[in-house]
């Protein structure tokens, strides 16, 4: 069975590279531990014997170890959420055997894409609330897409926070919510009592309603999953809902039945394929 090593988001590049090459096992490097969480169901559709895996804390770490892995003395396959790209194209210098990219913008996405499971754990009242609030979700992901575009600053890595606050209506009436310059892009309460804030966003301004039609057409590859999972986990482990699904319980619904999920089976293959070709340089 493959393991985890011991690893560390804070290490460099030099030093991971230097660690990789203490072993003489095939690696899979991603980029974080929900990454590793998942790989850890898809290994028993690889045919490996002894692996590891390696989380390095994020994406520009991982990209820059690739772009330096004629470094490596080790059989190192790399596992890279699209991100942006998937609004565009791969570069060239990361087309590679070596490298395999998620389908959609993260590997959250793919997990959420290939199941209905997960959408049929909401309950009727839950679904509604769920959908008003992704279409807020929606207009500002559009709008962040849009400043990547243009070449400016964007943010993705907004978090959501679930309120119940008893004066959380009086706060929203008192405008204390807000920052001097920002914006709230959610802040309502809907019938099942639960409140949703995404970060305060400066100088926010409605996306392009055509991009907006876009991505809500194909919301589950294109929306940052790590958001979407956030916001299911809002109603679907609230602490007074029964059952509560936590969001790794999400997870491991969407992707462990690996043969009922085409994507989960799409990365198997890949990763077997870029294991096969050993490809280190």
């Amino acid at each position: 069975m493959a393991k985890a090593k011991n690893d560390s988001k804070n290490l460099d590049v030099d030093e991971i590279i230097a660690t990789l090459n203490h072993s003489t096992l095939p690696t899979i490097l991603v980029e974080g531990v929900d990454d590793i969480m998942v790989c850890r169901w898809l290994e028993q559709f690889i045919p490996w014997q002894k692996g590891n895996f390696y989380q390095c804390g994020g994406r520009k770490t991982l990209l820059e170890v690739y772009r330096r892995r004629s470094e490596l003395k080790v059989n190192t396959v790399f596992l890279a959420d699209q991100d942006m790209y998937v609004f565009s194209t791969i570069p060239e210098c990361y087309q590679s055997k070596s490298i395999v990219w998620t389908h959609g913008y993260s590997i959250e996405n793919d997990i959420y894409v290939g199941t209905s499971k997960i959408d049929d754990l909401l309950e009727p009242n839950e679904q509604n609330d769920y959908n008003a609030i992704l279409q807020q979700v929606i207009k500002w992901f559009a709008f962040e897409l849009e400043e990547h575009q243009q070449g400016r600053e964007h943010r993705v890595n907004h978090f959501i926070v679930r309120l119940r606050d008893k004066d959380f209506n009086q706060q929203l009436a008192q405008n204390k919510l807000d920052r001097e310059g920002e914006t709230y892009l959610i802040r309502n309460r809907h019938n099942t009592g639960i409140s949703l804030e995404l970060w305060p966003r400066q100088l926010y301004q409605p996306p392009s309603p055509q991009l907006v039609q876009e991505i809500t057409a194909d919301f589950k590859l294109r929306v940052r999953g790590k958001v979407l999972f956030d916001v299911l986990a809002c109603y679907l482990d609230d602490n007074q809902r029964i059952p509560r699904h936590s969001k790794e319980a999400l997870y491991a619904i969407g992707a462990k039945p690996i043969t009922q999920n085409q994507y989960m089976n799409r990365l198997v293959a890949e990763l077997k394929r870029a294991l096969t070709h050993n490809e280190v340089r």
